[in-house]
């Protein structure tokens, strides 16, 4: 989630650690990603994620540890050769309520931003918002919905856990993995992140697919810095 600027290495070591262990995730899983609403929709925007951040927008922090890791993954899931959970109808649809609901969280973010940090949310043109949902999308979204909304959710699931209990736990779960932004963004904290989290969740609960939650995170934190 989007927060004024933190400690230096606190956005490299997450993203990275994130996404690295999303990507062991989806190796030893990799017979079995319909479990953890993962189609292969999601494996291609994992996958070819990082590579077209770094193309279109410059290299990050992150990007060097991330193509690596998505080249390593690539290769060792067309050797293996897995069951690949394909496409439904429903996903495409859902793929429109993600936006939909992306948009309904840049607007409450940016309201949030007015508030406590009105020098932030500034009007650009469209274009620029476009790229950073863009970005936001193939950066935040990559790293955190797959293992928040995905993984979490799927492993609670075979616990014998409830989909109403997952949905809160992992929203919980999400807050508590943004600790970082008690001290930078107090605000971010409290009224952004676990908000941001229930409504991700249950994106990804009634769609189980977390496409539609990547797409909404990607809105979410990218068009609310252009909303005033």
């Amino acid at each position: 989630m989007i927060s004024p600027k933190s400690a230096e290495w606190v956005d490299p070591v997450y993203f990275v650690g994130t996404y690295f262990l999303t990507a062991l995730l989806i190796w030893w899983e990799r017979d079995h990603l319909a479990d953890f609403h993962l189609d292969i929709l999601v494996l291609i925007l994992f996958i070819l994620g990082k590579p077209l951040e770094a193309f279109f927008f410059g290299l990050q922090d992150d990007s060097y540890a991330c193509i690596f890791i998505a080249l390593g993954l690539s290769l060792a899931l067309i050797f293996s050769r897995p069951r690949l959970p394909k496409l439904t109808a429903r996903t495409w649809g859902w793929l429109l309520i993600g936006i939909l609901g992306g948009m309904a969280l840049a607007v409450y973010f940016a309201k949030i931003f007015g508030i406590y940090y009105p020098a932030r949310a500034q009007v650009f043109s469209w274009s620029e918002a476009k790229y950073a949902t863009i970005q936001q999308m193939l950066s935040a979204g990559l790293a955190e919905e797959p293992l928040f909304r995905g993984f979490l959710w799927g492993c609670l699931r075979k616990m014998g856990l409830k989909d109403l209990w997952i949905w809160l736990i992992q929203a919980g779960l999400f807050w508590l993995g943004h600790a970082y932004a008690f001290l930078y963004a107090p605000y971010s904290f409290w009224l952004i992140v676990p908000i941001g989290g229930l409504v991700l969740g249950l994106l990804a609960w009634r769609s189980r697919s977390i496409a539609p939650s990547i797409i909404a995170h990607g809105f979410a934190n990218g068009l609310s810095q252009f909303i005033k």
